[in-house]
């Protein structure tokens, strides 16, 4: 009969929890989390990635109003890394029950933290760049009286929808 392995596994790719600090791995040479090569374990890689956002919605002036999107890692902490985002405004109702389609009458946006890389569609759809610390700061700014916007911001596979963003009548 065989014997049994009982030797302990050194995977970097192991979920360790029972010996998981809080430290996470930062490489100057691969960058935050690593590559996937290299010997950081999976929460490492987990806390480096955009989990969640926490959204700000200012108060309108002069028809302008900032959504701040902060992105967050897996333990909702400050993700502490720039990020490439797609972000789209959205229709909306009063209510903030749709989700509709890209909404044009926004009459310009801008973005005061982070980078807007490229605008594709008329003040809707833009690539962004986040900050250093995963925040990014849009002014949306609309001209057309009451309109109800949702903002969607799409990192890599997963999808964050804002709150109701409102414009006085």
């Amino acid at each position: 009969m065989a014997r049994r392995n009982t030797e302990a596994k050194n995977s970097p790719y192991k979920i360790d929890a029972i010996n998981y600090t809080t430290a996470d791995a930062v490489s100057n040479t691969t960058g935050q989390g690593g590559s996937p090569r290299n010997n950081t374990s999976i929460w490492e890689k987990l806390n480096s990635m955009c989990m969640d956002v926490e959204w700000t919605i200012g108060a309108e002036g002069s028809n302008s109003i900032n959504v701040t999107a902060q992105l967050l890692d897996l333990k909702g902490r400050i993700l502490g890394r720039p990020v490439t985002v797609l972000w789209a405004l959205i229709a909306s109702d009063a209510a903030g029950a749709s989700q509709g389609t890209l909404d044009t009458a926004s009459t310009d946006l801008t973005a005061s933290t982070g980078v807007m890389m490229t605008e594709h569609t008329g003040d809707s759809l833009a690539h962004a760049r986040t900050d250093t610390t995963g925040k990014l700061v849009m002014a949306v700014e609309d001209t057309s009286g009451a309109d109800f916007y949702k903002v969607e911001i799409t990192v890599g596979d997963r999808t964050f929808v804002s709150p109701l963003v409102t414009f006085a009548a």
